[in-house]
């Protein structure tokens, strides 16, 4: 009887948290995704590797650098947060049986999956406008900027697959400017910190060398967090840039003008660190040498 008991006390909180989840959900977009539907997984929208899109489910994230199938089943649909995502996700398999997360609104917003932003309209609420509010501006790039502005605006660009590219530096850090299009005109634009380091530590020092100058510029992030998927280092400080690399944490800080989302973020898994800087229109489709020169480039 004893026994019993223990097993029930066990296995209660099991029951607790288990949740139920829709077999079919509206995205703010306007797609309906259905358990057992198809999705079409477009190519990647940063340089590297997906955005929204990931190899594996729950704390087993993996980077996907590229398409392993083309098809993915969604087999759950979940709207619980993960490491801070105000993201839904979808849990897919492909039709060789491998498990994929996609984050199903920023993947929408990215056109890593279709139907993309340019097939639907994500109806978000327009942001207080100050009186002597500027229009954003990147490198001299506004959102309206097409093909042939970009071009005689930044020079020395690299362009395949609707992304402009440029080796450049910030603050002594190396980075690759990329600046995506999408039917002639901006989708977003940002930096891949590529800058390599044999103490981990240091890509964290990177993070907050870039955070400080964001904040000299435009201020005090909307958000500003460090997740943890497990803690075992959150009292170690000189281990922070390990556990980044091992995917146990993430540092994000989120910016938001009238006009435009900004976001910086440190992640990492099987040991690869990715710094990533990244400013995106809003509402999402809207028309479509020293540190003061450093500043000019942010």
């Amino acid at each position: 009887m004893k026994t019993r008991y223990i097993l029930l006390v066990l296995l209660s909180p099991l029951v607790i948290v288990s949740q139920k989840h829709p077999d079919k959900y509206k995205s703010k977009g306007g797609v309906v995704y259905s358990v057992g539907d198809t999705i079409t997984l477009n190519s990647p929208s940063l340089p590297d590797r997906y955005a929204s899109v990931m190899k594996g489910r729950g704390i087993s994230l993996v980077i996907l650098t590229d398409k392993d199938s083309e098809k993915l089943i969604i087999r759950k649909i979940v709207n619980t947060p993960l490491y801070g995502s105000e993201y839904g996700r979808l849990i897919c398999k492909d039709f060789s049986g491998g498990t994929y997360t996609v984050f199903y609104e920023a993947a929408e917003a990215t056109c890593e999956i279709s139907p993309c932003i340019e097939d639907v309209v994500i109806l978000q609420e327009p942001r207080e406008i100050p009186e002597n509010f500027k229009p954003f501006s990147f490198q001299g790039l506004g959102w309206g900027s097409n093909a042939n502005e970009i071009e005689n605006t930044i020079k020395g660009l690299s362009y395949l697959n609707e992304k402009y590219t440029k080796n450049d530096k910030i603050v002594g850090i190396n980075a690759l400017l990329v600046v995506r299009l999408e039917d002639n005109h901006i989708s977003y634009m940002g930096y891949v910190f590529n800058e390599k380091h044999s103490n981990d530590n240091l890509y964290v020092e990177d993070y907050l060398t870039i955070k400080k100058l964001l904040v000299q510029k435009y201020g005090k992030p909307k958000k500003d967090e460090n997740y943890w998927r497990d803690d075992l280092y959150k009292n170690k400080y000189d281990k922070w840039g390990f556990a980044i690399s091992i995917g146990d944490m993430v540092m994000e800080s989120k910016w938001e003008l009238p006009d435009t989302d900004i976001m910086l973020k440190l992640s990492g898994d099987n040991y690869k660190v990715s710094h990533i800087l990244r400013y995106d229109a809003y509402p999402k489709h809207t028309a479509v040498n020293n540190k003061k020169e450093d500043l000019g480039k942010l």
